[in-house]
């Protein structure tokens, strides 16, 4: 366990982000803190003086703390602006989530050409039945999701989606499982649908709540199994990896290593074999 301190620099987007860290943090076990080992500080690089106010944070951070993490999007589009930082701080260029109609050519062309990018997207896609993405008012229908995914087969793809949403039926479902598996995705968050009051649906939850289990297990299966599958895809192959806490950490796409080493390091890895909760380091 780490205690941890946070901060954000910009918008409202940036402060989301931040408390998305911060969530994740908790959740895993970590203590936020005053008197903390570990800084996380969410950049911003909308203005000249956004950049030098955040490299000036991260600075400062650096100081009192035992290891700095810079994140947010002055990390991901101004790493440079962050070099000759001291050695305790790491520039961490790990995008999320985004929205399918937001992956083009040129985002693919800079993900790849950016190194220290890691190789992972979670592109919400919440089904795979145009009829139901038509209910949920999604703006884009499951041959778009495929064909924007197209280019980023080698990418860790993760997503989210709804099941038993009102209309959905038992074909609608298993065109949603056909989507998954089509665009390669791994892990799925599978999440029930619950009306909401005031929403246009919430007097049309029609689908019995032990289908919505039955359900969203199945899809969590398929899930599963292909976590496992890219994972010993990986086997006697090389990788990087972030320590996040005890034993565990996430490699260069984001695929979860079982791992003995200080929370908080960098360390190249080898995959020696795969459990079903990730990869073992040799």
């Amino acid at each position: 366990m780490a205690r941890f301190s946070i901060r954000f620099l910009g918008c409202k987007v940036s402060q989301t982000d931040a408390q998305a860290v911060r969530e994740r943090l908790l959740a895993d076990g970590h203590m936020e803190s005053d008197c903390a080992d570990v800084a996380v500080v969410n950049t911003c690089c909308v203005t000249h003086e956004a950049v030098r106010k955040s490299r000036h944070a991260v600075s400062r951070a650096a100081r009192t703390h035992a290891r700095v993490y810079v994140t947010g999007c002055g990390a991901n589009l101004a790493g440079d602006a962050f070099a000759g930082m001291p050695a305790n701080v790491r520039v961490m260029a790990r995008r999320t989530s985004i929205e399918v109609n937001h992956v083009s050519d040129e985002l693919v062309a800079a993900l790849r050409e950016t190194p220290t990018l890691a190789r992972h997207l979670h592109v919400p896609l919440q089904s795979g039945d145009d009829r139901v993405l038509r209910a949920m008012a999604r703006r884009y229908t499951s041959t778009t999701y495929l064909r924007r995914l197209e280019a980023l087969g080698d990418f860790n793809l993760t997503t989210d989606v709804i099941v038993g949403f009102p209309g959905e039926d038992e074909p609608a479902f298993r065109r949603t499982v056909g989507l998954v598996r089509a665009a390669g995705i791994t892990k799925v968050h599978v999440f029930p649908y619950s009306p909401r009051p005031g929403t246009r649906t919430a007097a049309e939850d029609s689908v019995p709540p032990a289908i919505k289990k039955d359900r969203g297990s199945r899809l969590r299966a398929v899930s599963h199994a292909a976590c496992i599958e890219r994972w010993r895809s990986k086997l006697g192959t090389d990788d990087v990896v972030l320590v996040d806490r005890p034993g565990r950490g996430y490699g260069d796409d984001y695929s979860p290593w079982l791992v003995d080493a200080p929370v908080g390091e960098l360390v190249r890895v080898r995959a020696g074999a795969v459990s079903e909760e990730g990869i073992l380091a040799a």
